[in-house]
């Protein structure tokens, strides 16, 4: 079994101390994968749904001199990775509690322009291929994926039983439904191994959010497991609380214990046996 670390929104608001204190305790033990938005707009109240709103200037990564330096720093030491985090990283409101992301919103041109853009200019900025890609809010529609597909392959995301915009009536959905809908009555969680659609691989994530408690964070470990998937744990470094940060060193106590592999996200794709992509 293998773990890896995703922490999400890293960009130009971001400040290089905020993850140095947060991850440096990690290094040597885990590889943290930070999913960066190149070109970021400003959010504000995150967290929450009814007062978040966000600005419409985008600021490009390269701004925050100390936080490009910080990072390319890192990831000569092998301390982290880097990730693709969507584009601007926007939402659209559709009401007081409805927020729709930007891999479900933006339409599939500009999607794929965006993209492309997104992926050249990490490359280019940090000096690594940026392999993988995180949709910002964990949302990505069918044609979303498809203007994604040009540019990368893997796809870190969640899947959700009830989340019924992702279903067609095309053999690979109804495939994946029924895995999904399989491991919910067998094992009570979500489906732990990869999907296949349009031709690219999909690995699930487990949100390590306020409000998880340490019982359902290591249902999700023992299920892994026993199965033989691998698990991938997100995490917002803005959201990490003494309280979530305490879970995650718990778990990473445990899987050290329990000889689990310590890798980054990009390690995790490959063949369908390393990546486990199957139904049931």
């Amino acid at each position: 079994m293998r773990l890896a670390i995703r922490d999400d929104d890293t960009c130009f608001f971001t400040r290089p101390d905020e993850l140095e204190r947060l991850w440096s305790p990690l290094f040597g033990t885990a590889g943290i994968s930070l999913a960066v938005t190149p070109f970021a707009v400003q959010s504000f109240h995150l967290g929450d749904v009814k007062r978040f709103y966000q600005d419409t200037r985008p600021r490009p990564l390269e701004e925050n001199r100390e936080l490009v330096a910080w990072i390319r720093e890192r990831q000569a030491s092998g301390s982290i990775s880097v990730m693709c985090h969507g584009c601007t990283h926007e939402y659209r409101r559709l009401g007081p509690g409805r927020l729709v992301e930007e891999y479900v919103w933006k339409g599939s041109d500009r999607l794929a322009r965006e993209t492309g853009l997104a992926r050249d200019y990490l490359a280019g900025l940090l000096g690594r291929p940026i392999r993988t890609f995180v949709p910002p809010g964990n949302g990505i529609s069918r044609a979303a994926i498809e203007s994604v597909r040009p540019y990368f392959r893997q796809i870190l995301a969640a899947f959700s039983l009830r989340r019924w915009r992702d279903f067609r009536f095309e053999p690979e959905y109804v495939r994946n439904y029924c895995a999904r809908l399989y491991h919910q009555i067998r094992h009570n969680g979500a489906n732990p191994f990869g999907e296949r659609v349009a031709g690219v691989t999909l690995l699930p994530s487990f949100a390590l959010t306020p409000g998880v408690t340490w019982n359902a964070l290591l249902a999700r470990f023992e299920l892994c497991r026993r199965l033989a998937a691998d698990l991938v744990v997100a995490v917002h470094y803005w959201e990490v609380s003494p309280g979530i940060r305490d879970l995650l060193l718990r778990l990473i106590d445990l899987a050290r214990k329990a000889g689990c592999r310590f890798v980054h996200c990009d390690e995790l794709f490959g063949s369908d046996k390393e990546t486990h992509v199957h139904a049931f």
